[in-house]
């Protein structure tokens, strides 16, 4: 999100833009509040997430985990592309259009990153579900 403020703040002559970004705001907000609310409910009761003997009902993790990823990979093209035909569109020498398209193609590696999260983190069939990969992320932080 803060990348698409930051983008509304530097493009803000653009109405067209505005509504575009505005738009791509919204969308990533409810998806960021769906995928959670689907992550806080994928186990009802909630422990049941983590006492696999505990009775109760999971969705399965793998197919969640897909979708939630493959959604952020989608959302994040988008964010992706957003600023390219406008910064081509800016009245500066070619040379200066080209390097500011170059500072916002940096942005690719978010995907980049997302895609190899995908490919390490996707088990289809894993007895254990997410919890264990998730694990590794929150010692790494």
């Amino acid at each position: 999100l803060s990348i698409l403020f930051f983008y509304r703040r530097i493009f803000f002559v653009k109405t067209g833009y505005l509504k575009v970004s505005l738009f791509v705001i919204l969308v990533s907000t409810a998806w960021f509040i769906a995928a959670e609310v689907a992550n806080l409910l994928t186990c009802l009761p909630i422990d049941a997430f983590w006492h696999r003997t505990k009775p109760g009902r999971c969705l399965d993790f793998n197919v969640m985990f897909l979708g939630i990823v493959v959604a952020e990979i989608v959302i994040d093209i988008i964010i992706f592309i957003l600023p390219f035909r406008v910064a081509f569109q800016l009245q500066l020498p070619k040379r200066t259009k080209v390097a500011v398209a170059g500072i916002f193609a940096l942005g690719g590696f978010s995907i980049i990153t997302n895609v190899i999260r995908l490919y390490y983190t996707y088990r289809p069939g894993s007895a254990y579900g997410m919890s264990v990969p998730s694990s590794y992320e929150i010692q790494l932080c």
